[in-house]
């Protein structure tokens, strides 16, 4: 997403193992739709340093970003 980390793009904070609430993250949805108008792809590089957990905030994120298209 233009060359964006994961973490600044989607709003996903970095923790060390602790627990967080992605809906109550500041970034509203409309915030992220504008951030994230016009991308049809996402290309995540480096696939190997990415978890499922990671996997799953990037598809929740994107979700609540595109609800129409869940």
């Amino acid at each position: 997403m233009h060359g964006g980390t994961i973490y600044s793009t989607l709003s996903i904070p970095i923790t060390n193992g602790g627990k967080f609430d992605l809906n109550k993250i500041h970034l509203k949805q409309q915030q992220l739709q504008e951030r994230l108008q016009g991308i049809r792809y996402v290309i995540i590089d480096k696939k190997s340093m990415v978890g499922r957990r990671m996997l799953g905030l990037v598809d929740m994120r994107l979700k609540q970003a595109f609800p129409e298209k869940k």
